[in-house]
C-alpha cells in the first residue's frame, strides 16, 4: 500500500507543494539586482559550487574530495589485503577466526562434489560390468516392460546375470536379445517362469504382482522378493488402491510367506532414466524399505553396482510412505510437464 493509502485510512491527508529552487540565471538577476554578491547567495541557497579540481599527470584528482577519497582508497586496500591474507592462513591452518581457534573438523579441504555420494565415484556414470565390484547375484526380472527392461540394464552394467521371465516365451526372448546386443558380455536369459536366484524383481503393476506372488509362492521361496509397483487408482489417478494402515509391499510379504523376504524397491524411479542410472548429472537415488537387513544388503549391492545410490529408509512398513511418495511422483507429470524425466534426489 502506497504512503497516500495509509494516511487516507487514518484520516490525516496532508498535501504540500514544494517551491522549486530557484535557477541560476534567476539569481543572477536577482543578485544584480539586489547588489548582492552571487556566490554568497548561491551559498546560502544551497547552490554551493565545488571546489576546483587538479589534475596530476597519473590521472588522480588533488582537490579536498578527490585527496580524501584517494587516501580511503590506500586504507580500505591495505586492510582488505590483511585480511584476505590472514583468512587464507587461518583456512589452511584450520583457524575458524583470528582468535585462533581451531576448527572442529582440522583444515578445511575441497569442496564435495555432489556426484560422488555413498557408493559412487565421480566421473563414473554409468560403471561398466568389469568396474563394478562385489558378489555376482542371480536375478529374475518378472515383467519385461519398461521397467523391467530398465533394471535389467542397470543389473547387466553391474556384472550380475539377468533372466526375464514372461508367460509369452517370444516376448521373453525378444526382450533378452535386445539386452544382449546392449550388453554383449552379460549373462542374460529368458524363461516362461521364474526360476531359482538370489533374488525375483516383481516388475509388474499392483494387482498382476499379486497374482504372480500367490502363483509362484513356492518358486519364491528363500529369495529377496524386490516389489517395484505404485498401487495408484488409475482410473481416477487420484489416490491409491491399499488401505491407509499397509502397502503393497506388506501385502505380497503375508502371500509368499516368511520364507522370501521382501523388499520395496525402484517405485520412486522412472524407466527413462534407470535405463542410465543417473539424471541430470546425479546418479538416481533409490529408496528402499525392508525387514531383513541381509535382504536389503542384495538389494543394495544390485542398486551400488548399477551406478546408483541406495538409501536405506527402514522396515517395511515405511513401504506406504514410499508408495505414497511414488504416487504423488507420478501424479505431478502432467501439470509441471516433466515429461517423466524427473527424479527424486536427497542431499546429503
Amino acid at each position: 500500500m502506497s504512503d497516500y493509502g495509509h494516511e487516507l485510512w487514518f484520516g490525516s491527508f496532508v498535501t504540500r507543494t514544494a517551491r522549486p529552487p530557484q535557477a541560476p540565471v534567476e539569481l543572477a538577476q536577482t543578485s544584480k539586482r539586489a547588489g548582492l554578491d552571487l556566490v554568497s547567495l548561491q551559498d546560502r541557497l544551497g547552490h554551493r559550487r565545488p571546489p576546483p579540481v587538479r589534475v596530476r599527470s597519473s590521472g588522480r584528482s588533488t582537490g579536498r574530495t578527490g585527496r580524501r577519497r584517494e587516501r580511503r582508497r590506500d586504507t580500505l586496500g591495505r586492510k582488505g589485503d590483511a585480511q584476505a591474507s590472514g583468512a587464507y592462513k587461518r583456512r589452511q591452518t584450520g583457524q575458524t577466526c583470528s582468535c585462533g581457534r581451531q576448527r572442529p573438523d582440522g583444515p578445511r579441504g575441497p569442496s564435495p562434489d555432489l556426484r560422488s555420494l555413498p557408493g559412487q565415484t565421480a566421473g563414473a556414470l554409468p560403471l561398466t560390468p568389469a568396474q563394478s565390484e562385489g558378489s555376482h547375484l542371480k536375478i529374475n526380472i518378472v515383467g519385461p516392460g519398461n521397467m523391467g527392461r530398465a533394471i535389467a540394464a542397470r543389473a547387466l552394467t553391474g556384472g550380475h546375470s539377468v533372466c526375464l521371465v514372461h508367460p509369452d516365451a517370444d516376448r521373453g526372448r525378444a526382450a533378452a536379445a535386445e539386452l544382449e546386443q546392449r550388453f554383449p558380455d552379460g549373462e542374460t536369459g529368458s524363461a516362461t517362469a521364474a526360476q531359482a536366484a538370489d533374488m525375483t524383481v516383481l516388475a509388474l503393476p499392483y494387482d498382476a504382482t499379486l497374482e504372480v506372488a500367490g502363483s509362484a509362492r513356492g518358486a519364491l521361496s528363500g529369495q529377496v522378493v524386490v516389489d517395484i509397483c505404485n498401487p495408484v487408482d488409475f482410473a481416477t489417478m487420484d489416490s491409491r488402491v491399499t488401505p491407509a494402515d499397509t502397502s503393497a509391499a506388506e501385502q505380497i510379504q503375508q502371500i509368499v510367506g516368511t520364507d522370501a523376504k521382501v523388499v520395496k524397491a525402484f517405485n520412486t524411479t522412472f524407466a527413462g532414466l534407470l535405463t542410465t542410472g543417473e539424471g541430470h548429472g546425479f546418479p538416481l537415488d533409490v529408496l528402499i524399505a525392508g525387514d531383513d537387513s541381509a535382504a536389503k544388503a542384495k538389494v543394495t549391492e544390485l542398486i551400488s553396482s548399477g551406478a546408483m545410490r541406495p538409501l536405506d529408509v527402514g522396515p517395511l512398513r515405511r513401504a506406504r510412505e514410499l508408495e505414497a511418495l511414488g504416487f504423488l511422483h507420478i501424479s505431478v507429470q502432467q501439470p509441471l510437464e516433466l515429461n517423466w524425466q524427473s527424479a527424486i534426489k536427497i542431499l546429503p
